[in-house]
C-alpha cells in the first residue's frame, strides 16, 4: 500500500516480520532496535513530509523487482524450499 510504517525490531518470528519485509525491499527507514528508537521514528515519519514521500517513493520503485510483491516466485520458492526440507526429512529416516 506504499505507507511508511515503523516496526521494533524484536526476539520472535512476529517482532521481526515487518523488520524483514523492510530490508527485502530495501527500506531502513522506520525500523527501531529500541522502544525510544520506536518513537523517535515515529515523530520523524509524521512532522518529516519529504521523508515520508522518500519512503513511498522507495516502496513504490521496489515494487518493480523486489521478490515479496512477486507471488508466482514466491510459491515456486517456498514450494521448492518444502520439496528440499521433505527430501532431507525423508533421507535422514532412512538412515535410522
Amino acid at each position: 500500500m506504499e505507507i511508511p510504517l515503523v516496526t521494533l525490531v524484536g526476539e520472535q518470528f512476529s517482532a521481526r516480520n515487518s523488520y524483514t519485509m523492510l530490508k527485502n525491499v530495501g527500506v531502513e527507514e522506520g525500523i527501531a532496535w529500541t522502544p525510544e528508537e520506536y518513537v523517535e521514528w515515529g515523530v520523524k515519519l509524521g512532522l518529516d513530509a519529504e521523508l515520508r514521500k522518500e519512503v513511498i517513493w522507495k516502496l513504490r520503485e521496489a515494487k518493480k523487482s523486489a521478490p515479496l510483491w512477486n507471488a508466482k516466485a514466491f510459491t515456486k520458492n517456498m514450494e521448492k524450499a518444502y520439496q528440499k526440507m521433505w527430501s532431507t526429512y525423508l533421507a535422514e529416516s532412512l538412515r535410522e
